[in-house]
């Protein structure tokens, strides 16, 4: 039991470790690097679909930046308003927000709404930048983690390379 207990916690670590070289590596700042984000996020967290939505400071609206999963949406088509809908709602609160559809198959948890805002540093206070979203996620990921608790490792390693 306790080698399993451990080989999780190398799979985490060895995961934390490639989410880094991704952020600090030159390819994030390259075109699709929202893409690659999420498809790392996919290895770990299998979703239906994932999302990420970054704030347009002119319009004060999320913009749909990239798209991971199943889902033929483009991106840059679709804005949520600030504050509206449970996108726009989550964006503004601490942590992540679980959306649960119980009752759809309680065999199978693969089905509830993760959002998770990353927060940057900007003028010495903590601001919120960019929205995930994962649909159809399991409560623990491949690695037998908690997805809520790895998504918000997940923000503290993104936020602060957020521009």
């Amino acid at each position: 039991y306790r080698f399993a207990e451990m080989g999780q916690e190398l799979k985490r670590l060895r995961y934390r470790d490639r989410l880094r070289d991704l952020m600090v590596g030159p390819r994030f700042s390259a075109p699709g690097r929202w893409e690659e984000l999420l498809a790392l996020l996919l290895e770990a967290a299998p979703a239906a679909a994932a999302y990420i939505y970054r704030l347009d400071p002119v319009s004060a609206r999320l913009e749909l930046t990239a798209v991971g999963g199943d889902e033929e949406m483009s991106t840059g088509r679709f804005s949520v308003p600030l504050g509206r809908g449970f996108i726009g709602s989550a964006f503004q609160r601490e942590g992540v927000t679980v959306y649960s559809r119980d009752g759809l198959d309680d065999l199978n948890d693969a089905h509830d709404l993760y959002l998770m805002p990353f927060r940057a540093r900007r003028s010495g206070l903590d601001v919120p930048v960019a929205l995930l979203l994962l649909d159809g996620v399991a409560s623990r990921t491949r690695m037998g983690q908690d997805t809520t608790a790895f998504m918000e490792e997940l923000a503290g390693i993104v936020g602060p390379f957020l521009e």
